[in-house]
């Protein structure tokens, strides 16, 4: 069994351009990284804090939609026992769809990790 002949491949290679390649992403890195710690490492709180403010109002428009949801199935579903048409199955349907959007909405709610108001 042959074995790979590293010598050959090691002497290809033109180590002064790895080098400088090398040396060129460690200092571009450094140079993008730098800002993000100056004045006391704030720019990351300020990302955090912006990213978890428009989450919580992405989440809460979500919540509203899904509760909008909720109460809309269930009027069209009991609604037609205004005008005397009692289907059991649109009624189950519209209470089965009305429990699982209002269940969805509290999930929303829970894994946004929104605070609940009173």
């Amino acid at each position: 069994m042959k074995g790979i002949a590293l010598r050959p491949l090691a002497v290809e290679i033109n180590w002064g351009r790895a080098f400088m390649a090398l040396a060129l992403v460690l200092t571009f890195g450094l140079i993008m990284v730098e800002p993000a710690y100056a004045q006391g490492g704030d720019a990351f709180t300020i990302v955090q804090s912006k990213l978890t403010s428009q989450t919580a109002k992405a989440s809460g428009v979500a919540k509203t939609v899904l509760i909008t949801a909720a109460v809309l199935s269930l009027i069209v579903g009991l609604a037609p026992m205004l005008w005397g048409q009692v289907k059991v199955k649109w009624i189950v349907t519209a209470l089965c769809a009305c429990v699982l959007f209002g269940l969805a909405g509290i999930m929303v709610s829970a894994f946004s990790g929104e605070t609940p108001t009173t």
